[in-house]
């Protein structure tokens, strides 16, 4: 895989090819808890990655021997998670997550099979999870190789420090640039935050 991803970068965008060929090409996994990625994709969003790795430490710190179960967080006050530095939306989002889990009307088994619109629409009605998470979520827990992220700004800052674009620059030189990395687009975004040191965790 690594030298077919590398192959096509080469030929279609020698700028990100050079930075991939520094780096090495990410691989994508299958997160094995599905749940706990989905945890920990709300808990970082709109914040750096120091700072969602801190407050996910001390969420993960609310449960017997750190272990994050949809069960145990059904039975914790909304008061008791925003304890540990988390808005009230994301609180809120926690609890919709397990609850939803827990009555059957979410199985995040099921997005393996599902397209990227039709997961990304499943995800995005649970409260408070927006475009950006769900993104993360199809990215990092289900390895999928195609996703880009305009919501994500190291991803927006990355591209204009490689490409010398501007934040003035209209969205559609983006998007043609973009446009060259399928069916990699991924594999791009890691190589992104990569030049950043900011890779969502």
């Amino acid at each position: 895989m690594n030298q077919r991803v590398l192959k096509h970068f080469k030929s279609a965008d020698p700028i990100l090819h050079q930075q991939m060929s520094r780096y090495g090409v990410a691989s994508l996994e299958i997160a094995p808890n599905l749940f706990l990625r989905l945890c920990r994709s709300v808990v970082g969003q709109q914040l750096s990655v120091k700072a969602a790795a801190s407050i996910f430490e001390r969420f993960q710190n609310l449960f017997p021997k750190k272990n994050i179960t949809v069960d145990s967080l059904i039975t914790l006050s909304h008061e008791c998670i925003r304890s540990c530095g988390m808005s009230n939306v994301k609180a809120k989002s926690l609890r919709d997550i397990a609850t939803r889990i827990n009555e059957g009307s979410l199985d995040l088994n099921k997005l393996y099979n599902k397209s990227e619109e039709d997961a990304m629409a499943e995800l995005m009605a649970i409260y408070g999870v927006g475009e950006w998470t769900a993104q993360m979520f199809l990215m990092f827990a289900l390895g999928r190789e195609d996703i880009f992220s305009f919501k994500d700004a190291g991803l927006m800052r990355a591209m204009r420090l490689l490409y010398g674009l501007e934040q003035t620059s209209d969205i559609s030189q983006y998007e043609d640039i973009i446009a060259k990395w399928s069916p990699y687009k991924t594999y791009a975004c890691r190589t992104l935050w990569n030049t950043l040191d900011n890779e969502p965790k």
